[in-house]
């Protein structure tokens, strides 16, 4: 980007966040206004497709511009690893300075995910270095657990963030990664306030929700059944989530407009994966890629590049941000753009862009062999891709039981038309199959499965991801 100022870039992953929980997509509370109003001084993407329906992936073909099958960071071999630049590095070779600051705690050296930031950093990252940092957390922690103001990180990380950005200099610009994981089960930390609100407002104020089972796996064998209500329940406590991280992320904001540097920085917001709350039978976001699951929001605020209420309704996906950043800040590198296969989302590109998305569900591994011994996996064992354009979604299984729906009628994905229209299933099953055959998987050998240490083990405990 010769004689022009490179953008910071501020790129905010909402753990977990479905696009139709966020107001500005069509929410029918309102869940989030600051989203809202950023969406409306930028761009909105009304369907954007995450490549992947779980972390460690998502978040690989957003840090590489890739598919799944290309950086095969998937679940046989949950780690990033050398061959692809990622975009921290990227950005570091240009002069960033860079920062991730992490709620999730996948996103770490034990995946490969934080490669190329100069700082990783976050609520639950202390490892007993007793860090000054995390000292404080630790203290925060038991503050809020006396208050009952306890959160799942937001508050603490924009602590961080606001420390860190203090002490930029200005002189190059910045890069900071930000991932909030507040509408991620359990939702046990809600605070009060944002909690009765939308239980009240789903006419819930009276249901017991801390009795609701929150274990997917326990949900999933049968070992306990849930009801409409139960759901109900999950729900309301999911928009509560969203809406006091709106309100986290307003804070973060203001602070940036406060230093004026809002207007210079590329913010972009989106997520990894969305949650299944009861739709299709499931519980979490594994086995499946329903969109409860791949459409998630995707917002750009940049005033030289969006002009603002700009809305796209053209089908894109989220590891087209990659080369979106990569056009803005100038990387002319070839060994970078080789290896991209996301399309960039700015507004003189978007119409080079092909309307389809692909999502790949690698083989899962098998997480109820320990605690549900007797639990038939054979359903769930199988490999997933899904074709999706604008009206249609063809899903390949490798176990044969492929689907097809049409979204225009049957947003929800409840009605299975692999068998009543046959002429739709048979192109865009050739479509999907053409795309396998030019997208074959690459494979890292060995098989890398992390080791975590004691801090990140507890922390996937408290996510759900380990019993």
């Amino acid at each position: 980007m010769s004689g022009t100022k490179r953008p910071n870039v501020l790129l905010i992953v909402i753990d977990t966040a479905r696009a139709d929980y966020l107001s500005c997509y069509g929410c029918p509370h309102p869940t989030t206004p600051t989203l809202d109003r950023l969406a409306a001084e930028g761009a909105r993407f009304t369907t954007a497709i995450s490549p992947a329906e779980w972390t460690v992936p998502s978040h690989a073909s957003l840090f590489t511009g890739t598919f799944p099958s290309r950086h095969n960071a998937v679940n046989q071999h949950r780690y990033l690893d050398d061959r692809l630049h990622t975009l921290a590095e990227v950005l570091g070779w240009l002069g960033y300075r860079s920062a991730c600051f992490t709620n999730n705690a996948f996103i770490d050296e034990s995946t490969g995910l934080n490669r190329g930031f100069q700082v990783t950093d976050g609520p639950f990252r202390w490892n007993g270095s007793r860090q000054p940092s995390h000292l404080l957390w630790r203290g925060m922690r038991k503050l809020t657990q006396w208050t009952g103001r306890k959160d799942q990180g937001a508050m603490f990380t924009n602590l961080l963030v606001r420390r860190w950005l203090r002490r930029w200099s200005g002189e190059h610009p910045f890069f900071i990664f930000i991932n909030y994981v507040e509408p991620h089960m359990p939702h046990r930390w809600i605070p009060e306030p944002f909690r009765r609100r939308f239980l009240r407002l789903n006419g819930l104020e009276k249901a017991d929700w801390r009795s609701v089972n929150m274990n997917y796996r326990a949900f999933l064998t049968g070992t306990t059944p849930m009801s409409d209500e139960d759901f109900a329940i999950l729900r309301a406590l999911y928009e509560a989530e969203m809406a006091y991280l709106d309100h986290r992320i307003g804070q973060l904001v203001a602070f940036l407009e406060r230093r004026r540097v809002l207007d210079d920085t590329l913010l972009i917001v989106t997520s990894d994966h969305g949650d299944n709350l009861g739709e299709h039978g499931l519980l979490h976001h594994a086995y499946s890629l329903y969109d409860t699951l791949i459409r998630v929001p995707l917002v750009l605020r940049y005033p030289k590049a969006f002009p603002p209420g700009t809305v796209v309704e053209q089908t894109v996906q989220t590891h087209d941000v990659f080369p979106t950043i990569l056009h803005l800040v100038g990387m002319e590198d070839p060994t970078v753009w080789e290896q991209v296969q996301g399309f960039s989302l700015l507004p003189e590109h978007l119409p080079r862009r092909p309307d389809y998305a692909v999502a790949e569900l690698m083989r899962p591994i098998n997480e109820f062999a320990k605690h549900y011994p007797e639990f038939d996996f054979l359903p769930f064992d199988r490999e997933l891709r899904a074709y999706r354009t604008r009206r249609y979604k063809y899903i390949w299984a490798s176990d044969g039981r492929d689907e097809l729906y049409d979204l225009l009628q049957d947003p929800g994905e409840t009605d299975n038309l692999i068998h009543k229209r046959p002429n739709v299933a048979a192109d865009l099953r050739q479509r999907l199959l053409a795309w396998m055959e030019d997208h074959p998987p690459e494979v890292s050998t060995p098989a890398h499965i992390p080791e975590y240490d004691a801090t990140i083990l507890a922390r996937l405990r408290e996510l759900g991801y380990v019993e």
